[in-house]
């Protein structure tokens, strides 16, 4: 048996790989296939896709639909699944408190006793007091 050549070239994960697969889920009019492709023109995805499937016999348009052929799915066993793509980590929801922050495991007394005096006590620089209250008083 003569095989013909493959007119076009197809790789793992490609835009035409992706193609076939969602081909061969179900038949699809070409606005639905292409939008669960990549977002490009229709002008595009004809060119990119539709085409180089429909010259090497993978796919055929029936009533307006596109159906996968015993040599599209052949092909797509051939190269295996597609491989799915992660998100950018930006695009990913960052998880938040809806509630404001308050501290409180700040705010906990310390557990020695009179371990806080010191903050009665005016701190000295020069020849003058600064009091935590704001007030500045000589030496």
């Amino acid at each position: 048996m003569n095989k013909e050549p493959m007119r076009s070239f197809y790789t793992r994960g490609s835009m035409i790989h992706r193609g076939l697969e969602k081909i061969s889920r179900s038949p699809m009019i070409e606005q639905e296939w292409r939008s669960q492709i990549k977002n490009i023109s229709i002008d595009r995805f004809n060119m990119y896709v539709i085409s180089p499937l429909k010259k090497d016999g993978f796919v055929v348009n029936h009533d307006g639909f596109w159906r996968i052929t015993s040599n599209g799915e052949a092909r797509l066993s051939e190269l295996g699944a597609t491989k799915i793509r992660k998100t950018p980590q930006s695009s990913q929801p960052h998880y938040t408190m809806n509630t404001t922050y308050d501290g409180a495991e700040l705010k906990t007394k310390p557990a020695r006793k009179n371990a806080e005096d010191f903050l009665n006590y005016p701190s000295r620089m020069n020849n003058r007091l600064y009091y935590r209250n704001g007030t500045v008083g000589a030496v």
